[in-house]
């Protein structure tokens, strides 16, 4: 298993067209290493799309929307 491989397989988030920078977990892991390390549960993404989804799923009670 390698984040790399999961990056150079996606390399344009289809959002904002950039560049994907960051692993992101479509579920959230909250600790689950099985969920952590699902490869099926990868997505790529810009790091500020990222950094956006991440923070709605913290502060927001996990509404990613």
């Amino acid at each position: 298993m390698s984040w790399t491989r999961s990056l150079s397989e996606i390399t344009v988030n289809p959002e904002t067209e950039g560049p994907a920078t960051d692993v992101d977990h479509i579920t959230p892991h909250k600790g689950d290493r099985r969920l952590f390390f699902d490869q099926s549960n990868w997505q790529s993404l810009c790091k500020s799309c990222h950094s956006r989804k991440t923070a709605r799923e913290v502060f927001h009670g996990g509404v990613a929307g």
